[in-house]
């Protein structure tokens, strides 16, 4: 098992010490925290020095820019901090191909079970012709050299896997 974007952070600033020239702040690794609540005790802590601040997250890291938003609410931070704390046994070029591919993104449902449908719904990952390959195996097993000499692989591969949703050499179920 392993964890999905387990090194990610944000720098944590203000709108009012932005617009007076100020980039003050600090790093905060979403990984400590096990809530939203507990993450913004720490940003409301660490800008104490204002009444009601607005926190800017003027920067971020480990994690994919799509997942990331300069004036991160609650929700989003209750998600990312969820996805980070959820063990897996996908990485995170996988989950992204899924997001992607899938046209799903955090505020789709419930975090643990777009992790387990980026596990599930995996059809294939690699190389079209090897799809190939390994399907006339599964189904034909080994042909005679006369036959599979004479089979275009690589075009048979992305006509077995059109009708899947798919980014980069990812493809899933629809």
């Amino acid at each position: 098992m392993n964890y999905l974007y387990q090194n990610a952070k944000v720098y944590c600033g203000t709108y009012a010490k932005y617009n007076n020239g100020s980039i003050q702040g600090a790093w905060l690794d979403l990984f400590d925290y096990s809530d939203a609540d507990e993450f913004f005790d720490d940003c409301r802590e660490l800008h104490k020095d204002e009444d009601d601040p607005e926190f800017m997250f003027q920067d971020y890291e480990g994690f994919p820019s799509s997942l990331y938003e300069e004036s991160m609410g609650h929700e989003l931070a209750e998600k990312l901090i969820e996805l980070i704390n959820t063990p897996t046994n996908i990485d995170e070029e996988q989950f992204e191909a899924y997001l992607e591919a899938c046209g799903k993104d955090l505020y789709d449902g419930d975090v643990y079970d777009l992790i387990k449908e980026a596990e599930e719904n995996l059809v294939w990952h690699g190389d079209e012709s090897d799809y190939a390959y390994e399907f006339i195996d599964e189904h034909y097993g080994d042909l005679p050299s006369i036959i599979s000499n004479h089979i275009d692989y690589e075009q048979l591969g992305r006509e077995l896997l059109e009708d899947y949703n798919s980014s980069g050499d990812y493809y899933f179920y629809n």
